[in-house]
């Protein structure tokens, strides 16, 4: 057993494994049958990313229907559009294994990139989120992508390199707009001017890329049609999130705004021990409340979300104290959010419980409770390298 649990947590292993996942994952969703019917194939999302260039180069809407080309709509910024140039100019084979590697990778790095942790925690925080991973790639969305972004965004700040740390972070924001408040996270670190300053560099660079295909006017109405459809999205969805849990446990209709509010005042109550901001498991324990947090209150939370948040459950429980508590909560993490949406789980009770009570996500809401209570009342323990 030991020797077992050696190599699978050795580094080479581990790299294996993310390259074999993102690469199975490309071709699995390319030669699969078709999805919603003749028109579509199972890459729909992937066919949105790719067509959103195209768009942007005609000079039309991204944010209307096409449903000529995929079903859905396309709701990420104009300048993620221009990125995913790279990938439409391929033919969708390689252009679908090389997503999902740009999204494997990062996170893959990401996590290998943590300082502090022993080689035995990042192992486990890889092996952990692996199922969940599957589930985000095989959707090709940008949530893994986001994922790494943010922790690479961290390891920076902890290096002082400011200017690599600031671009990971505001990049985030640009594929996700969430992704901003992981800013938070500059409170903890010395030079804030400078790292507002880098910020508000990159913002300004990100936010205007755009402008050498369709030009200053063509960019402004671009970002007037993706704030509408996020306020629509705002005012019809829900997803598996806090609103849901309340309402589907409690009977607790609440505002969705208000919930969240009420999520970023829990949120905030531990940093008021600012003398904690030295302590690096401190600092971790953050990361991984805003990897919670994230999923938690986003009202729009789907399935492929959660890997933001189960990274961040991961992170948590390697940064804590072992305790029973802690370990119930991360094998119910595991049962509930990684598997209670896939295939070996019954599809009556998936559609009957697991979707409608919001299964998927109560466990990380647990836990997240649990780490802002920690981070309060300082139960954590010292993070050795």
């Amino acid at each position: 057993m030991r020797k077992f649990t050696k190599y699978i947590f050795h580094p080479g292993f581990l790299l294996g494994l993310y390259l074999a996942l993102a690469i199975f994952t490309g071709i699995q969703q390319y030669v699969k049958t078709q999805q919603v019917d003749e028109r579509y194939t199972r890459y729909n999302n992937y066919v949105i990313f790719k067509q959103s260039y195209a768009h942007l180069m005609a000079g039309e809407n991204l944010y209307q229907a096409y449903p000529e080309e995929y079903w859905d709509l396309y709701k990420y910024t104009p300048t993620f559009a221009v990125f995913f140039g790279i990938f439409a100019l391929l033919p969708d084979p390689l252009g679908l294994v090389l997503w999902s590697l740009v999204n494997v990778m990062v996170l893959f790095f990401a996590i290998r990139s943590l300082p502090n942790l022993s080689e035995r925690s990042r192992a486990f925080i890889l092996l952990y989120i692996c199922v969940e991973l599957v589930t985000s790639i095989q959707n090709l969305q940008t949530n893994a992508l986001l994922t790494g972004l943010i922790i690479l965004g961290f390891s920076h700040l902890e290096k002082r390199s400011y200017l690599k740390a600031t671009l990971f972070i505001i990049l985030s924001a640009f594929i996700k707009v969430f992704g901003i408040f992981a800013i938070v996270l500059y409170l903890f670190y010395p030079k804030k001017y400078s790292l507002l300053a880098y910020s508000v560099l990159w913002g300004l660079v990100l936010f205007f890329l755009p402008v050498i295909l369709v030009g200053f006017s063509g960019l402004i109405q671009q970002y007037q049609e993706w704030l509408a459809l996020l306020w629509d999205d705002q005012s019809k969805n829900i997803g598996f999130s806090v609103s849901t849990w309340l309402y589907s446990w409690y009977g607790i209709a609440a505002p969705k705004m208000l919930v969240a509010l009420t999520g970023l005042a829990i949120f905030s109550i531990p940093l008021i021990r600012v003398d904690a901001y030295q302590q690096y498991q401190f600092r971790l324990m953050t990361l991984a409340s805003i990897l919670i947090w994230l999923v938690i209150f986003n009202h729009m939370a789907e399935s492929p979300t959660f890997i933001i948040a189960v990274t961040g459950v991961a992170v948590w429980f390697s940064a804590r104290k072992r305790d029973t508590a802690g370990i119930v909560l991360l094998v119910l993490v595991f049962l509930l959010s990684c598997l209670s949406l896939t295939d070996l789980v019954p599809r009556e009770f998936r559609t009957a419980i697991v979707i409608p009570y919001a299964i998927k996500a109560a466990p990380c809401i647990f836990v997240w409770l649990l780490l802002v209570l920690e981070m309060s009342i300082d139960r954590m323990r010292k993070v050795s390298g």
